[in-house]
């Protein structure tokens, strides 16, 4: 499970560069993320010979609503807090630091 998130994880970092703020970033890689990690783990169960129809059932609904963006904005605030706004900003420069990790990952998919 931590190679699922972590290999998402790294798969969306360029995301960070795309929207237009710190809130729109985060909605957009934790839609990605999810997806993703949905996926990962349908493929391991039909990688294991099992049937992923009952998994492929139960996965929800990854896009965000009003609750999710306000709890967003939260967990922003938090990490502004924690930090600075201009830290939280460069998490985006994650990506030119893992870049070789962003095609490994995505190769995998």
């Amino acid at each position: 499970m931590k190679r699922i998130f972590l290999s998402a994880s790294i798969a969306l970092l360029p995301t960070f560069a795309l929207a237009d703020s710190q809130l729109d970033r985060l909605e957009e890689i934790s839609e990605k993320m999810n997806g993703i990690m949905f996926d990962m783990m349908i493929r391991e169960i039909v990688n294991e010979g099992a049937d992923p129809e009952p998994l492929r059932a139960t996965v929800p609904d990854t896009s965000w609503n009003e609750a999710m963006r306000e709890a967003g904005q939260c967990m922003l605030d938090k990490m502004i807090e924690a930090s600075s706004k201009g830290a939280v900003d460069q998490m985006r420069s994650l990506r030119d630091l893992c870049g070789w990790m962003v095609s490994d990952a995505s190769a995998g998919m």
